[in-house]
C-alpha cells in the first residue's frame, strides 16, 4: 500500500512558541510530503512496494540496488517524521518529565533525568549536518541514546545506520526543523523543545519495546463469558482478566491494562487465605481488570508485577477457541 501523508495530531501553531506554525506548515506540508512521493514513486514496481514503511527500512538488503538510496532516504524520512509528529504535543500534554517505569529505566541508564537530557541534547548538537538524536531501546531492555545521519534510522540496524535499537524518541535536527526562528542556534532549538515532548506517548512506545513478542489471548471462559490472558514472550501468563459479557468488553479491559499497566502504583499487593501472595491490576476507578496467580514469595510476586510492565503494551490480539 503506498505511503499517505499523515495529518498532524494537533493544530499548525499549536506548538508555539516553542516551534512556529510556518516551520510546522512547511515542515510537515513540504518536506514529510517531498518524502511521501519521492518514496512512493522509489518504491513503484518493487515487491516491497506494498509493505509496512517500517519493515521496509528494516529490510533494506532486500531492496533493488539502484532503488535502495532513494528507498533509505525517502521511506526512512516518512518513517523518522511519522514519529517525531506523535511524541510532541501542545502545552499541558507536551513537557514536564517522565513517570512511572520509564523514568526508572532513564535514571538506571543515565544516572538522572537531567544527565539524559544533557546526553541526548550533545547527541543532536553534535550531529555533523543534518541527522537526528534518538533514545532507542536496547535488544536486552536497557536505555540508549544514539544519533544518525541524513534520514537514517536506528531500525535500519548498525552496518547501515551506525547504531541500532528500537526508537521511542527521536528529535530532528535537519535545519528545516528550527532555522526560521532558531537559524544556526541548534543547541536553543533542542532546549525549547523539551517543553513540547509527550511523555505520555514516549511511554506507550516504550511500553510496546518492552513488549516484543508478548500479546493478548481473548477467549470464553468455562461459564461462557469473555476473558483474556496476557502472555509473555516466553508463553507465560503473567495477567488473567476478570470476566466480561461481550468480547468488546475484554477488548476495553485490554485496553485498560495497557493504559495502567506502566503505573506501579496500579498493582495492588495482596496474600490469600492460605498465605500466598499475589497482585491484582486496578483501574483508575479502582475497579479490578485482572490479577496473578499465586507466588511462592514476595519477592517472586514482585517478578510477576515487572514481568506485567514489559509486557503490557503488546499490541498482538488473538481470539482462541
Amino acid at each position: 500500500m503506498p505511503m499517505t501523508l499523515p495529518a498532524l495530531p494537533y493544530a499548525q501553531d499549536a506548538l508555539e512558541p516553542h516551534i512556529d506554525a510556518t516551520t510546522m506548515g512547511i515542515h510537515h506540508g513540504k518536506h514529510h510530503n517531498a518524502y511521501v512521493t519521492n518514496g512512493n514513486k522509489a518504491l513503484e514496481g518493487t515487491p516491497m512496494a506494498d509493505l509496512d514503511a517500517v519493515e521496509i527500512i528494516k529490510n533494506l538488503a532486500n531492496v533493488p540496488d539502484d532503488k535502495r538510496g532513494p528507498v533509505r532516504n525517502n521511506v526512512g524520512g516518512h518513517v523518522n517524521h511519522s514519529m517525531f509528529w506523535e511524541v510532541m504535543a501542545p502545552a499541558g500534554k507536551g513537557g514536564g518529565a517522565p513517570s512511572g517505569m520509564l523514568a526508572d529505566a532513564i535514571t538506571k541508564a543515565f544516572g538522572s533525568f537531567d544527565a539524559f537530557k544533557e546526553k541526548f541534547a550533545a547527541a543532536g548538537a553534535g550531529r555533523f549536518g543534518s541527522g537526528w538524536a534518538w533514545l532507542v531501546v536496547n535488544a536486552d531492555k536497557s536505555l540508549s541514546v544514539v544519533s544518525t545521519a541524513n534520514q537514517d534510522n536506528p531500525l535500519m540496524g548498525k552496518a547501515i545506520a551506525g547504531c541500532e535499537g528500537q526508537p521511542i524518541l527521536g528529535c530532528d535536527v535537519w535545519e528545516h526543523a528550527y532555522y526560521l526562528k532558531y537559524q544556526n542556534r541548534r543547541p536553543d532549538y533542542m532546549a525549547a523543545w523539551w517543553n513540547v515532548v509527550n511523555w505520555s506517548k514516549v511511554a506507550q512506545l516504550y511500553a510496546g519495546a518492552l513488549a516484543a513478542n508478548a500479546w493478548y489471548e481473548v477467549k470464553k471462559d468455562a461459564g461462557g463469558k469473555w476473558m483474556f490472558n496476557l502472555k509473555a514472550g516466553n508463553g507465560e501468563v503473567v495477567l488473567t482478566s476478570e470476566s466480561y459479557a461481550s468480547k468488546d468488553g475484554a477488548l476495553g479491559g485490554i485496553a485498560s491494562v495497557r493504559s495502567n499497566g506502566l503505573d506501579g502504583t496500579r498493582f495492588e499487593r495482596r496474600t490469600s487465605a492460605k498465605g500466598e501472595p499475589y497482585f491484582v491490576l486496578l483501574a483508575s476507578n479502582k475497579e479490578p481488570i485482572g490479577r496473578s496467580e499465586m507466588y511462592s514469595s514476595p519477592a517472586a510476586m514482585e517478578n510477576g508485577v515487572q514481568a506485567v510492565m514489559r509486557a503490557c503494551g503488546a499490541t498482538h490480539v488473538e481470539e482462541v477457541a
